[in-house]
């Protein structure tokens, strides 16, 4: 015969209406939050207007409710205005919103507003209850209790200065949950010094950014936070960026050797995330850091060792006050010496460069420069090939050239190794023809770039320099 244990099936029915009223009230309070959220997302998107509008019609009724209040309060029951009662309400608003215009109230962003913008309600709220009282003792209807002009600007100021911190609160970047949240940039922040938590304060106020940790080898400082941010150990780094989709890496190391700086970067072999960097204590002019400030990994940061510097007397000899050529003007180096060169003065700067693209790049950064920095340079870009020995010919003869920096090259080992041909006619005979040019128009400098795979060279790439 079939038994049913009724007491187990009371309890399961318990315990399923149990979980159903938690998922319910769970799903209920996330609808809530979203729903919160997109109306936040809609008023940050408002125009400047609108919101300063919707500000002030806020302010318009606290300023009518803490009359309302203070009446009550005095009265000890709900306040029903009656005849010189409007005074005091009417007074209230006259008084209270030309001295909030003028105090600048409506001009702030409240989601950054800070301390100085609670101290300019406060100051606002201060000037008001002075002149509310003044008008209230001698000016409006005897029947008005005294005691509203003392309690109601206090009452006011309590509710406009929590009206601000709430704005604050709700419309913070770091707070809006809009559709491109998702995307937020995760970061963890290498050194948790002075350097580590200015960065970490500025990216709090971008919406693009999210900080997810700091990593320090202070031990002293593991396991503890700075704003709530959590600061791990560098044995962690691996599984942080595993758990928590790091996608950057930020070195706030200013004060770092360059040969520290350089083991950091190669422990992070392996890991599919973006280094950055922050300049270090010489680049920074006065100590405060900004997302500005934030750069790429550079060359120079995996030397292990302070670059040298060029000698520019040396350098200027060449180019001071003279005409100078580049080939492979667009390339890597043939770009940066470019930039070096119209620098040092000199009297026109001709560029050649077969990369239609390269060149037009170039040319617009240079123009630039030269409005920027007012250099006198002439700027002439040329369009060609430097193994063309014609076009060459005719290149040197118009614009006769002093000094010749020849950075026209195929450079990337692997491509020549598959183009041997190729890489011998540009990098061998294209050399050639610049020479013979320089040499038959009287040429006084000619300089050959990136020569260094050519000593003892292990590839064709290396050969043909």
């Amino acid at each position: 015969m079939l038994k049913i244990d009724f007491k187990i099936l009371s309890d399961s029915f318990k315990n399923r209406l149990k979980s159903f009223n938690t998922s319910f009230h769970q799903k209920a309070n996330m609808s809530v939050v979203f729903g919160f959220q997109k109306i936040v997302v809609i008023v940050i998107g408002l125009p400047r207007i609108a919101k300063q509008l919707i500000v002030f019609a806020v302010d318009c009724f606290y300023i009518l409710f803490t009359v309302w209040l203070t009446f009550s309060l005095r009265y000890e029951r709900a306040h029903i205005p009656i005849s010189d009662d409007w005074f005091a309400y009417v007074g209230a608003i006259l008084i209270a919103l030309p001295i909030f215009i003028i105090s600048g109230l409506y001009r702030s962003i409240f989601r950054y507003s800070g301390f100085s913008a609670l101290s300019a309600v406060a100051f606002a709220c201060l000037q008001y209850g002075i002149l509310y009282f003044i008008a209230i003792v001698f000016m409006l209807p005897k029947s008005i209790p005294w005691t509203i002009g003392i309690l109601q600007p206090l009452l006011l100021l309590l509710g406009i200065g929590s009206s601000r911190a709430i704005a604050r609160f709700w419309f913070h970047p770091g707070n809006v949950k809009n559709s491109k949240s998702c995307n937020k940039e995760k970061i963890l922040i290498y050194g948790a010094g002075e350097a580590g938590i200015q960065i970490s304060s500025a990216l709090h106020h971008n919406a693009r950014y999210n900080v997810e940790g700091f990593i320090d080898d202070d031990e002293l400082l593991q396991d503890k936070s700075i704003n709530g941010v959590t600061i791990y150990s560098p044995n962690c780094v691996q599984k942080i960026v595993q758990d928590k989709s790091i996608t950057s890496i930020l070195l706030a190391l200013p004060s770092v050797k360059k040969a520290r700086r350089k083991e950091i970067i190669k422990a992070f072999d392996g890991l599919d995330i973006n280094i950055r960097t922050l300049p270090g204590i010489e680049e920074m002019a006065d100590g405060k850091l900004s997302i500005s400030d934030i750069r790429e990994i550079e060359i120079e940061d995996l030397l292990g060792r302070d670059p040298v510097a060029p000698n520019l007397e040396l350098f200027e000899r060449c180019i001071k006050n003279k005409s100078v050529l580049v080939t492979g003007a667009g390339g890597s180096i043939g770009s940066e010496l470019c930039r070096q060169i119209i620098s040092l003065n000199p009297v026109r700067l001709i560029l050649i460069e077969q990369s239609e693209y390269n060149l037009y790049v170039l040319n617009n950064e240079l123009d630039e420069r030269i409005r920027n920095n007012g250099y006198g340079v002439q700027i002439v870009t040329l369009l060609a090939d430097v193994t063309d020995r014609e076009n060459i010919k005719k290149i040197f003869d118009r614009y006769l050239p002093e000094t010749v920096y020849h950075a026209a090259a195929y450079k990337h080992v692997p491509l020549v190794e598959c183009n041997p041909l190729e890489g011998l006619r540009n990098n061998v005979f294209g050399t050639l023809s610049v020479a013979e040019a320089s040499k038959n128009f009287g040429v006084k400098n000619f300089i050959l770039v990136s020569t260094d795979k050519a000593v003892r060279p292990t590839n064709i790439m290396g050969a043909s320099k």
